[in-house]
């Protein structure tokens, strides 16, 4: 499958605010998600209240790059499945990246499974195998992780994370 999703959005494009509802059963495999804010293998971003279940990408590029082209770190998010969730009451389960090569180019969060994970939100035994996390900006303002680049929770609006493998790894 051969794919190329302009603005980082990929197959859902951005999950209206404060809305409702869920996603099962996807599954993707090969190809390139590229675009310049918010890309996911997934979703591009999410907020509301949602869940996600059994969400599998495989074989997957998935490419953050700056428009700019200037040097700096710009809010820019890269994740194996979701690139930025949203304030709400996001959850991810049992999501899956393998094989997968994400990257962020002079960009902020870049992340194995998400690459920024907001207050209220929740990954649940997701994992990531044989998958490469890089950002190329040689500073203090970026954030790379297995999990998640970032996650932004606050005192009363916490991020919750549990049950998260990974393996074979490279930052």
């Amino acid at each position: 499958m051969e794919s190329y999703r302009p603005f980082g959005r990929p197959i859902l494009r951005y999950v209206p605010p404060y809305s409702y509802g869920y996603a099962e059963d996807i599954e993707i495999e090969g190809g390139e998600v590229r675009g310049c804010q918010y890309i996911g293998g997934v979703f591009g971003a999410v907020c509301g209240s949602y869940t996600t279940r059994n969400c599998t990408v495989k074989d997957l590029s998935v490419v953050c790059v700056n428009p700019n082209n200037d040097g700096n770190v710009h809010l820019l998010y890269a994740g194996g499945v979701v690139g930025w969730m949203g304030e709400g009451a996001y959850t991810f389960e049992s999501c899956t990246a393998v094989d997968c090569t994400i990257v962020g180019t002079n960009g902020y969060a870049v992340g194995g499974v998400a690459a920024m994970v907001n207050q209220n939100c929740t990954l649940i035994d997701c994992s990531s195998t044989n998958v490469t996390v890089s950002c190329d900006v040689d500073t203090t303002g970026h954030q790379t992780g297995l999990v998640a680049g970032m996650m932004n929770g606050t005192v009363g609006s916490p991020v919750y994370v549990r049950g998260y493998s990974a393996d074979a790894q490279s930052l």
